[in-house]
């Protein structure tokens, strides 16, 4: 007699619709649930193209992700753009997303188990040589039990990373930053962290003299004075 699997059509939905209708979601979401993870083939795409979309910066309501699968020739596969709106409809609150997601998984880890027993089922009823048998039978549970990797997060899903706060360094230290970045033509962030750097490494009680010659050397020096020139500014005595 052939069983149903373990799955939460209700939970799949919720989910879905959770993201649907709060876009911010899914990033809390999308490192519990693979597209895998769904039962029904239409919950496994629509999955995809949400997370598909959320890596490439496009949203995910409703309305950008009907149009996106109508584009793509797929609207009809997943139900329609009716659908979309059901599921939207069947969230309970957006605020249990994760629990929503956290049952999708556990239902896909139990079909797991269930597909696992049934492969060792047939193994055990093959005709093959009990040994050879048992060492597959060992094979299977030691890949199932193997850590994965987690799947790659897309450059294109993070944001810039904030400026330097060059403005947060005393003041004697900010211009000097701020100079070698412009003279190089380098990020603040490279010129600040050796800044940073140098001056942790100083003997308490004296960064400024301390400081004042391990950076005046005459590259640094030149490279100062023809910043300060070139913006017009005049050197800041150190506090």
């Amino acid at each position: 007699m052939n069983r149903v699997p373990p799955h939460d059509l209700t939970a799949e939905q919720a989910v879905i619709g959770s993201v649907l209708l709060a876009p911010e979601v899914l990033a809390d979401v999308a490192e519990t649930l693979a597209a895998s993870d769904f039962y029904r083939p239409a919950h496994a795409m629509l999955w995809e193209t949400l997370t598909a979309l959320r890596a490439a910066g496009t949203p995910t309501d409703a309305v950008t992700v009907a149009a996106h699968l109508a584009e793509a020739g797929t609207l009809g596969r997943i139900g329609g753009a009716g659908y979309l709106h059901t599921l939207v409809a069947s969230v309970p609150t957006v605020a249990n997303a994760g629990h929503y997601a956290a049952i999708v998984a556990e239902r896909a880890r139990r079909r797991a188990v269930v597909d696992l027993g049934d492969r060792l089922a047939r193994l055990a009823r093959s005709d093959g040589d009990t040994t050879e048998v048992l060492a597959a039978g060992r094979a299977l549970l030691a890949a199932t039990n193997a850590p994965s990797w987690p799947a790659p997060i897309p450059l294109t899903a993070r944001h810039a990373p904030p400026p330097y706060p060059v403005d947060s360094l005393p003041g004697w230290l900010a211009e000097m930053v701020a100079a070698v970045a412009e003279f190089t033509q380098t990020p603040a962030d490279l010129a600040g962290c050796i800044a940073l750097a140098a001056l942790s490494r100083l003997p308490a009680g004296e960064p400024r003299s301390r400081f004042a010659a391990a950076g005046g050397s005459p590259a640094i020096s030149s490279r100062l004075s023809y910043c300060r020139r070139a913006r017009g500014s005049r050197p800041s005595s150190p506090r």
